[in-house]
């Protein structure tokens, strides 16, 4: 079973992916911060993360220049989630070596076909 980690600090929206992930068959792993995020990653590796890009503290596109400087996480996939508007987001998250981006609120449906293009 693939472990998708899900970095949100909005509780609802937290609540919200795990209940889906795990409907879908997903075991899932949630914080919110960065901070937590990359300590879990110490302790296990996801298959996925799904990261909200807008957090308190580091933010999540610092988290995945993180990853990318780790071997160990460097190759997770990253699905980047977020409310925000600004039209730069997209480019700065694939910069910062996102693989996809969606916008909240989130379409469930596309959501899944992007997490079953990375995990199996």
């Amino acid at each position: 079973m693939s472990l998708i980690l899900v970095v949100e600090d909005d509780v609802s929206n937290r609540r919200l992916l795990v209940l889906f992930l795990e409907k879908n068959g997903y075991t899932v792993d949630a914080v919110d911060t960065a901070e937590a995020a990359l300590n879990a990653m110490r302790a296990t590796v996801p298959d996925l993360v799904l990261l909200d890009i807008r957090l308190p503290g580091i933010n999540g596109l610092e988290m995945i220049a993180q990853m990318r400087a780790d071997p160990r996480t460097a190759h997770i996939p990253v699905i980047g989630i977020t409310a925000s508007g600004i039209s730069d987001d997209r480019e700065l998250a694939t910069a910062a070596g996102m693989n996809e981006f969606l916008r909240k609120p989130l379409n469930l449906n596309e959501l899944h076909t992007l997490i079953r293009r990375y995990v199996a």
